[in-house]
Parts: C-alpha cells; sequence; structure tokens
C-alpha cells in the first residue's frame, strides 16, 4: 500500500513539474518575440535619429526574420514644431497569438544621407 501512494505522490508531483514546464516555456517564447520586436522599433528609430532614413525592408527581414515593421514619420505639432513625430509598430505572431509593440519618438531632422 505504502508503494502505491508513493508511486501516486511521485506522479502527481512529476505531472505538476510538467505542467509548470511548459506554461514556462510559453511565457519564454512570448517574452522573446516581445524582446524581439522591441529590439526591431529600436533599431529602426535610432536609424532615423542618426541617418534621417528608416531601415529598408530587407534589412529588417535579415535582422528579425519574424517580426513586421511599420514605421511613420510626420511634423511636430505646437511645442514640439521644429522636431519629427516617428512613430512605428511592430507584429509577430507566436501560434496563435499575436504580439504587437508601438514605440514612438520625437526626433530633431537629421540630414538624409543616400
Amino acid at each position: 500500500m505504502e508503494v502505491l501512494a508513493t508511486i501516486g505522490l511521485i506522479l502527481l508531483i512529476s505531472a505538476g513539474l510538467a505542467t509548470v514546464l511548459h506554461q514556462t516555456g510559453k511565457f519564454n517564447a512570448y517574452e522573446l518575440a516581445r524582446q524581439q520586436c522591441i529590439s526591431a522599433l529600436q533599431a529602426s528609430l535610432d536609424s532615423v535619429q542618426t541617418t534621417g532614413n528608416f531601415l529598408s525592408k530587407e534589412e529588417l527581414k535579415r535582422l528579425w526574420p519574424n517580426v513586421t515593421v511599420e514605421m511613420q514619420q510626420s511634423p511636430g505639432q505646437g511645442v514640439w514644431k521644429g522636431l519629427s513625430f516617428v512613430e512605428g509598430k511592430a507584429v509577430r505572431r507566436i501560434k496563435n497569438k499575436q504580439i504587437q509593440v508601438q514605440l514612438a519618438r520625437y526626433i530633431r531632422q537629421a540630414e538624409k544621407k543616400e
């Protein structure tokens, strides 16, 4: 009888551990996708700030193959006049979940380098 109780307890602990490991794996995959989106957007914003140009679609796909990035630039309004408002959205899908991150920044107009 004690052997059966011990086996049952070990099985229960194993099932709980498997569940925890599975949930941890899902959370880590979500966080990795979120960090990839943030990295792609920050690199794009930094590129606009330093060179005046957005990163090319090819460069973004090479560095972050699973992330889709959309960037927009508009002139600043009101007290922000003279600056550019640059905003971006990055999207990545993991299984049936979509991760979306948005970042924006006011920057001084850099001279465009070709």
